[in-house]
C-alpha cells in the first residue's frame, strides 16, 4: 500500500474533484492578462466616475456662484441718488451656498487651488451678506463705523467672483481635452 504524502511544491489541489493542477497553469499568460486587464479596467472605471463627479461638481458650483449676482448692489453704491442715510441697496442677498454646503464632503476632488479660490469666495460672500443684513438692521451704527466697508467688499466679491468664474471654466474647458493626452 502506498502512502499519500502531501506535496506542497508545484501543485494546487481543487477541493471538489480532487484533481492536482501543476501551479504553472495559473501562471499561464491569458491569465495573467485576464488579472491586468481585469485591473486596468476597474482602474479606468474608478478614475472615469471621479472625472465625472469632479466635473458635474465644477459645473454646479461654478452656476451657483454665477447666480450670485452683485450688480443691484454695485449699481445702487455707485448710483448718483445713493446716500448712506436712504439706501437704495437690495434687502435681500444675492448669495447663496446650497450646493457649496451639500457638497463640503467632495470639494476634495477638486485641485488645492480650486479649494482655496472657492472657500475665499463662499467667506467672503458669506461676510458680505452680514454686512448686508447689518445695514439694514442697524444703518447708523453699520454707516457710522465705515461706511466704506460694505462697498469694500462688495466690489471685492464681485472682483473674486468674475476670476473663480474664469478659472472654473479653464478647468471645465481643458477637462474636455483631458482624456486625449492619456491615450
Amino acid at each position: 500500500m502506498k502512502q499519500h504524502v502531501p506535496v506542497i511544491t508545484l501543485f494546487t489541489e481543487e477541493r471538489n474533484n480532487n484533481i492536482c493542477y501543476p501551479v504553472s497553469t495559473l501562471l499561464e499568460p491569458s491569465v495573467i492578462a485576464t488579472v491586468i486587464i481585469g485591473f486596468v479596467g476597474s482602474f479606468g472605471l474608478y478614475w472615469k466616475q471621479q472625472k465625472d463627479r469632479r466635473r458635474k461638481l465644477r459645473k454646479a458650483l461654478r452656476s451657483e456662484i454665477e447666480s450670485c449676482d452683485t450688480k443691484p448692489y454695485t449699481k445702487a453704491i455707485t448710483s448718483d441718488e445713493a446716500d448712506f442715510d436712504g439706501w437704495l441697496i437690495p434687502e435681500t442677498s444675492p448669495f447663496t451656498s446650497d450646493i457649496y454646503t451639500n457638497n463640503t464632503s467632495n470639494i476634495g476632488l477638486l485641485s488645492d487651488e480650486e479649494i482655496e479660490d472657492i472657500v475665499d469666495f463662499y467667506s467672503e460672500a458669506h461676510m458680505a451678506e452680514k454686512e448686508i443684513k447689518r445695514a439694514h438692521g442697524d444703518r447708523e451704527t453699520a454707516l457710522a463705523n465705515n461706511p466704506f466697508i460694505l462697498i469694500n467688499r462688495i466690489f471685492q466679491l464681485n472682483n473674486q467672483r468674475n476670476e473663480l468664474l474664469k478659472k472654473l471654466d479653464k478647468k471645465l474647458g481643458d477637462e474636455k481635452i483631458d482624456l486625449t493626452s492619456i491615450i
